[in-house]
């Protein structure tokens, strides 16, 4: 271990090129079934509500798990947390691959989501302690075009498997590309932490915790990142049986429409790469969030306005919103780590990723409840967790300094 630590930090694309792999695949665990879950009632003889809580039961193991990574990473490094989380989620990949009932495939499922979530912790920990503040910044937002490449090709590469070779071929292709991002991971990812003997003390994980969310400065960009989170699995629970069984897309086309949301979600993550120099990410980052509730807005105006209820109204909305997302993540979680100040960055990340975690799964458990066909609960849901978002950055601003006239009068 201590000759990994002596290691001299890789270069930036090498470095990248190897987390963006190995944090793809958790995307991919998602993107790549999407299109076989509206399948699974016939497959299995499950319900659309049942089929929907292989996706909730994953994001919320995610959430969970996340919590533990964090002093996890804090206790034997950053490299040894890697190695481990990617190796566990090859398993639980294998598992539903080879799933021989929807108990077994859910168990999967929830596998994955525990084990996907230390790579989620450590990744952003790795490029903060590696590079600085701007070369770290921009790294995320191309770390963010690239990563949203999964989710453009995800679905439509998912949707031709399924169609070719059946519902498991997703998950073997899955754990193909896993076993490559490991091996990859092995030889390049390098040691940035020093393991702390006491890490994972209850008392001292407990003290960690709540003093962060102590912390209006971490709160402020946490909760807003949390809230996009929700509106986002809003829209990736209910995405494809709206595109598939409401408006009539094939299977195999989802993936095409889906890129469309995803590139302008690569457009707001490469934005914040270029404006790295110029623009700090305490002013990208509410930049972000006013294009996401922006977008949100707008989705909901044209179903109360103008009644549309066209495919393409619907992908240009959650364009918008997808715009401001990539440019909210790539600066806002570097940023939240600056805030969370002395408290441990493996802790702080943990929870940084568990709050998102956390929403995304009640913003999908919400559609999933208003479901009825139409593009509504969709939109009502994401209305509702932007704004939250807003509501948070605002309200955990920083009080307005009182003029000496105000502080005479409060004598």
């Amino acid at each position: 271990m201590s000759d990994t630590r002596k290691r001299p930090a890789p270069p930036a694309w090498l470095l990248g090129s190897v987390l963006i792999s190995c944090t793809a695949a958790g995307i991919l665990s998602t993107d790549l079934y999407a299109p076989t879950l509206p399948h699974l009632p016939e497959i299995f003889g499950v319900t659309e509500a049942e089929a929907q809580l292989t996706m909730t039961v994953n994001l919320a193991a995610f959430g969970l798990a996340i919590l533990f990574w964090g002093p996890v990473a804090e206790r034997f490094g950053r490299r040894v947390t890697l190695l481990v989380g990617v190796s566990g989620f090859l398993a639980s990949t294998l598992l539903c691959a080879f799933a021989w009932s929807f108990e077994a495939l859910l168990w999967g499922r929830a596998l994955q989501g525990i084990t996907a979530s230390a790579q989620s912790v450590v990744v952003v920990l790795i490029i903060r302690e590696t590079y600085d503040r701007v070369t770290a910044l921009r790294l995320m937002g191309v770390y963010g075009f690239a990563l949203g490449l999964a989710p453009a090709v995800g679905p439509l590469i998912g949707g031709h498997l399924f169609v070719w070779l059946g519902w498991r071929a997703p998950f073997v292709a899955l754990a193909i590309f896993l076993a490559v991002a490991l091996r990859a991971c092995w030889r390049v990812a390098p040691e940035t932490g020093t393991p702390q003997l006491d890490a994972l003390d209850p008392v001292l994980i407990l003290d960690d915790y709540m003093g962060l969310l102590a912390k209006r400065r971490f709160l402020r960009v946490a909760a807003p990142l949390a809230a996009t989170s929700g509106a986002l699995f809003a829209y990736l629970i209910e995405g494809p049986f709206l595109f598939i069984d409401t408006f009539g897309l094939p299977t195999e086309s989802f993936g095409v429409w889906h890129a469309l949301i995803v590139i302008a979600y690569m457009l707001g993550a490469l934005t914040a790469t270029a404006l790295a120099r110029l623009v700090g990410p305490e002013r990208l980052t509410p930049a972000g969030l006013t294009l996401t509730t922006g977008g949100a807005v707008a989705l909901t105006a044209m179903l109360t306005l103008f009644g549309a209820t066209s495919l393409e109204t619907v992908v240009f909305c959650l364009s918008i919103f997808a715009v401001g997302l990539g440019l909210a993540f790539a600066a806002g979680t570097p940023l939240a780590l600056e805030e969370a100040g002395d408290r441990p960055a493996g802790v702080a990340s943990a929870l940084l990723g568990a709050s998102q975690l956390a929403a995304a799964a009640l913003g999908g458990a919400t559609v999933s409840f208003l479901h009825d066909g139409s593009s509504w609960p969709m939109a009502m849901a994401m209305l509702v967790w932007t704004g939250l978002g807003a509501w948070a950055w605002i309200g955990l601003g920083p009080p307005r300094p009182r003029d000496d006239e105000e502080i005479e009068r409060s004598r």
